[in-house]
Order: C-alpha cells, then sequence, then structure tokens
C-alpha cells in the first residue's frame, strides 16, 4: 500500500538526529498509520512490508505492534523481529554507544513485542563481541541533575529484559567489587556509564 510505504519512509527520515527531524511530524506519521490499521484500510502485511529493513521504518512497525493496533499473531512478530535483526545489523559494525538513537528505541520497544528474541538477539551480540553488555544496560541510566551531566542508576526491570540481571552478575562478578566501582557521582561518558552499570550490578547483588 503507497500510503504505507509513504508513512513508513517519513517516519525513517523524521528521526531527532537527522538535518530535519520534526518529532511532532514523525508522531502525526505514526499515529496516521495507526488509524489505518485499527479502521482496516491497510494490513499487518502492508505495514510490515512497508517497513522494510530501515531502521526507522522498523520502529514504526515495531511500535505499532506493541501498542496492540493489530492482533500480532505469532507469525507476526516473527516476521517483525527478523526485520528488526535485519535492521540493528548494520550498526554492529560499530561500538554500542556509537549507535544512533534509534537503535536504542527500537530494542526497547522490540522488547515489548517480542521480549525472548529480543533478548536472545541481544546476548547473541554480546556472546560475539560485537556490542558490550554493559554499554547496552547503561543506555537505560538516566541522569540526576537538570542539565544531564549526572548519571542515576539503571531501569533495573529494562536491563532484565534486555539482558537478564542474573546474566550480567555471571559475566562481570569479577569486575563488581573493583576499588573504582563505588558509590560515588557518575558522569555522562561511556567509560562512567560502564562503571556506574557495575556498581548498580553490585548493588543488586549485595541486595539479594
Amino acid at each position: 500500500m503507497a500510503i504505507m510505504d509513504l508513512l513508513g519512509r517519513t517516519f525513517a527520515d523524521l528521526s531527532d538526529e537527522a538535518p530535519n527531524g520534526d518529532p511532532s511530524s514523525r508522531a502525526l506519521a505514526e499515529a496516521l498509520a495507526q488509524t489505518l490499521l485499527t479502521e482496516g484500510t491497510a494490513t499487518v502485511s502492508e505495514l510490515l512490508q512497508s517497513a522494510g529493513t530501515s531502521l526507522g521504518g522498523v520502529l514504526l512497525a515495531t511500535r505499532l505492534l506493541s501498542y496492540g493496533a493489530v492482533h500480532a499473531d505469532p507469525q507476526v512478530v516473527n516476521q517483525n523481529s527478523v526485520r528488526t535483526a535485519d535492521a540493528l545489523t548494520p550498526y554492529l559494525e560499530k561500538p554500542f554507544t556509537q549507535a544512533p538513537r534509534d537503535v536504542c528505541h527500537l530494542i526497547r520497544v522490540w522488547r515489548t513485542v517480542d521480549p525472548v528474541g529480543c533478548q536472545a538477539w541481544l546476548r547473541t551480540q554480546v556472546e560475539h563481541g560485537r556490542w558490550d553488555a554493559l554499554d547496552i544496560a547503561g543506555s537505560t541510566i538516566g541522569h540526576t541533575a537538570q542539565d544531564g551531566s549526572t548519571l542515576g542508576t539503571f531501569d533495573e526491570q529494562l536491563v532484565d529484559a534486555y539482558l537478564g540481571i542474573d546474566y550480567l552478575l555471571t559475566r562481570y562478578g569479577d569486575q563488581v567489587d573493583a576499588p573504582e566501582v563505588r558509590a560515588r557521582t557518575y558522569s555522562d561518558t561511556p567509560e562512567e556509564r560502564r562503571s556506574a552499570t557495575l556498581y548498580a550490578l553490585r548493588s543488586l547483588r549485595d541486595r539479594q
């Protein structure tokens, strides 16, 4: 369907990191696509077809599936997961910390549509050394300062969905007790996010 293809490409082109990014227009494109689906004007197959394997297009399709705009039967979920993995694959060539924000957005929403598939795929990338598990977990950390300079703690529920707390404790059990991993102020750099993640993991371990 031409309109779904147009909306998919529009959503992809309006990322907040794009030169002409426009969050409000992006939200409008998503709302129009959702209306077409709920009214039956467009089908799930057309939605997935229009997404292609572009990062933004797949993000749009996955967001719509996560909202329950259409019935996501197992076959649809599997098709979308295959396209999601294909869309993320080009970004494995660089560290996770250098990936565009839409990569984080896509992973976050993918885990609501296919939690098992998302976690399995992320663990595979970690095991093959393509992405660092601490970087993935660290991407969930928010800020405590208004200017965004100071880190808070990571989202335990989200990290558990991404990779698993026990998985991370097993993988980094020796590192969580390093001297630099302690209660202190962490600034927003990739290295500090890794240390803040290790400290959060140690805190969770000590709580058990």
